[in-house]
């Protein structure tokens, strides 16, 4: 009368089970099979490099898992980033944002120092970084209205989900705004956290992501306050502490602006703005009221704030925190350098420009100030694979983010100024240290970043696509919502011959492009609509222009003969025409805003 057991059978099936789930795990692996493959060596943030830099000498002998066609290996990031067939929606997201904790594996990712990028070596030496929120949401087309409404969270939940992210639907003086902020060895990072969280009128919703390049057993904190907490709870940076994200980089990792950036980058969480700027910048009272209703006034879901700040001497009233300077700077202009790649020139607007016509459109884009909706982090992340390269990262993101269907403006009016190393603050600011110092450690060969940044954006058309490294180029090339040939058309830019129409701010910095692009914004707020637009710039003084870039290379080939590393250089921008001075079309000298953009990236980083 018992229960007959067929213990055969069962030790049969258990075989089976054993088999399918030996099969699911090695021929069918789960779609986020790469990251576990970097989690196999992991470097701490703090790692010291010896004197000879990071040794990558070592090689092993590699599997062809993970590699691309050609046989070239892939980064993991390139491999889980590339872009999706299906749909795409936001991640969740929260307010506040929980702490990121670099322990927690679901957190953070390894990836490789790009100072010792060979190709993809496991032996190559690696950093933990947080993971980016979301891959990018464009997937190669125009983002949907829908989709980018949808993002952002609010700093108080909705009333029947209790959901923070509330995307369009948040009220403006509950938006959040992340904040990335690079710093290397500055002094004045400590003040840039206090004044952004001090003069705003909502300091709650700010969520900042710093990174502080610093010598770990020399230098202090950006985020030590000036008084113990216990004493005086009240400071900014006591009161404030929890919003606060500190990605701490000894000195010796510092590679320059661009790969202290990326790292911020991957800690936006879903914010419905996000912010970065320098190191050394004062914000006037309430800026994130006026910058927020700046950008909601060009009723544009694409749009993007951004320009070089004007100097902080003479600029705030002291009693009020109101600003005193009324010029604004205009990314209207650029140039070809002796390496074929394009840099910024900076512009003052023309004074009868008044500020009532709000922000005005720009071709470029500049990183000492940028502030757009949250998704421009998602979408046009830092390339981390921009080795001490400088002027590079502002035609990168410019030409990435036009080809995602951003469009850039410069401010109405003045929310922050910088601080360079001109007048009263001119001893101090040169005593900072410049990430320069660090570039023997790595090797000063750079030419394969910069050919492989050229290539990816679109300056380097004559070259073999096989004739540079692809690393990452799902995450960090073009966008398929524009072409950059519309671009390099509609603004005078021959990226072949590597020439290009001068006097562009002849079109911009009075209105005139404004007046005639804005007529093509799209009805639904979704950016400008270039393919509408049949306009070519052309230069209505070619003389001037020719004597002027005749002095630009004249001056080009002097500076190839000093040392690189020197902050002048590094932006090669000092070069322009009259020692850093530019020329009005009245003949008129402008004020040395180049000369100040110099300052402010070299040492803000």
């Amino acid at each position: 009368g018992g229960v007959v057991v067929d213990t055969p059978l069962i030790i049969r099936l258990a075989g089976l089970a054993v088999l399918v789930i030996a099969l699911w795990a090695f021929v069918l692996p789960l779609p986020d099979h790469e990251t576990h493959l970097v989690r196999r060596r992991s470097v701490s943030l703090r790692l010291r490099p010896n004197k000879e830099g990071i040794s990558t000498s070592s090689r092993w002998v590699q599997s062809t898992e993970g590699r691309d066609a050609s046989g070239n290996r892939m980064d993991p990031m390139t491999i889980r980033y590339t872009p999706a067939r299906f749909p795409l929606a936001a991640p969740t997201a929260t307010w506040p944002v929980p702490r990121i904790d670099l322990r927690d594996g679901y957190q953070y990712e390894s990836i490789i120092h790009p100072g010792a990028y060979n190709g993809g070596d496991d032996t190559e030496p690696r950093m933990k970084v947080p993971r980016f929120w979301s891959r990018p949401l464009h997937n190669n087309t125009l983002l949907s209205r829908e989709l980018a409404t949808s993002i952002g969270t609010c700093t108080t939940p909705d009333g029947t989900s209790r959901s923070h992210a509330r995307g369009s639907a948040c009220p403006p003086d509950e938006r959040t705004i992340f904040v990335a902020l690079a710093s290397y060895r500055d002094y004045q990072c400590r003040d840039t956290l206090e004044s952004m969280f001090i003069m705003a009128r909502h300091p709650e919703r700010i969520r900042v992501a710093l990174v502080d390049q610093i010598d770990l057993e020399a230098d202090l904190s950006c985020v030590l306050p000036r008084i113990p907490c216990i004493r005086d709870p009240d400071q900014a940076l006591c009161k404030f502490a929890d919003q606060i994200e500190l990605y701490d980089m000894d000195r010796h990792l510092a590679i320059g602006p661009s790969f202290a950036r990326h790292i911020a980058y991957r800690f936006y969480r879903g914010e419905y703005y996000a912010m970065q700027m320098d190191a050394q910048t004062t914000f006037v009272r309430d800026w994130d009221v006026d910058v927020i209703n700046q950008h909601e006034s060009t009723g544009n879901e694409m749009a993007v704030l951004s320009h070089t700040p004007q100097d902080i001497i003479n600029s705030i009233d002291p009693k009020t925190g109101r600003a005193l300077e009324t010029k604004r700077t205009i990314m209207c202009e650029t140039h070809y350098l002796k390496e074929n790649y394009l840099e910024n020139d900076i512009w003052n607007l023309k004074d009868e420009v008044s500020p009532e016509r709000g922000p005005i459109l720009q071709p470029f884009w500049s990183a000492a100030f940028s502030f757009a909706r949250g998704h421009f982090a998602v979408n046009v992340p830092y390339d981390q694979y921009t080795t001490f390269l400088f002027s590079e990262e502002e035609i990168s993101m410019a030409l990435r983010g036009f080809s995602v269907g951003y469009d850039f403006y410069s401010p109405a009016r003045n929310v922050c100024f910088h601080t360079y190393a001109n007048g009263e603050n001119e001893k101090d600011r040169k005593k900072v240290p410049l990430f320069w110092e660090n570039e023997k450690r790595y090797g000063e060969d750079v030419g394969h970043f910069r050919a492989r940044i050229k290539a990816m954006i679109g300056l380097s058309p004559e070259k073999n696509v096989h004739a540079w490294n692809h690393v990452g180029k799902e995450l960090y090339g073009l966008g398929g919502a524009r072409q950059v040939s519309k671009f390099f058309s509609v603004y005078g830019i021959d990226p072949m011959e590597k020439i290009h129409e001068h006097h562009l701010c002849d079109f911009v910095d009075d209105g005139t492009m404004q007046e005639k692009f804005v007529k093509h914004l799209r009805s639904n707020g979704m950016g400008i609509d270039y393919e509408s637009i049949q306009y070519q710039f052309k230069d209505s003084r070619p003389v001037e222009a020719s004597q002027r870039n005749g002095n630009r290379k004249k001056n080009e080939s002097v500076g190839v003969e000093e040392q690189q590393g020197k902050q002048e250089e590094a932006s090669s921008a000092v070069e322009d025409e009259g020692e850093g001075r530019y020329q009005h079309e009245d003949g008129e000298a402008g004020e040395d805003t180049q000369g100040q953009r110099e300052d402010n990236d070299s040492q803000e980083e």
